[in-house]
């Protein structure tokens, strides 16, 4: 029997993931393309990969949109499992962002990104 590995929490370490600052100014996190990524999971073994997006922009000001998660996900089916980000303090925004996303068919479930530290 084939059971699937599958990393369940991922962000990608692209150059337009990375420029949004969600790993903070100190990250020590490397750009690298899809394939590269892709290439160090085949190396791992894992099959399956759940990248999230980050929609943080009230507490930190930080976000990766839901439709880069999709369109990198369109991209390679096989190996990505797209979520959706929401930022629960965006009340009603963050709720309209939700049905809109999770009608994009890449797009799988959804994670709110939950922050108690308080805005500027």
């Amino acid at each position: 029997m084939f059971y699937p590995i599958i990393d369940v929490h991922a962000h990608l370490p692209t150059v337009d993931y990375l420029k949004t600052g969600v790993f903070g100014s100190t990250s020590n996190v490397s750009p690298k393309s899809i394939e590269e990524m892709l290439s160090e999971y085949d190396e791992a073994k894992v099959d399956k990969i759940v990248i999230l997006g980050m929609d943080a922009e009230t507490t930190s000001g930080h976000k990766v949109s839901n439709d880069y998660i999709a369109k990198v996900v369109d991209e390679q089916p096989d190996r990505f499992i797209g979520f959706a980000s929401v930022d629960p303090h965006k009340g009603r925004m963050a709720i309209k962002e939700l049905e809109r996303a999770v009608k994009i068919n890449a797009l799988n479930s959804a994670s709110p990104y939950y922050s108690t530290a308080a805005s500027n």
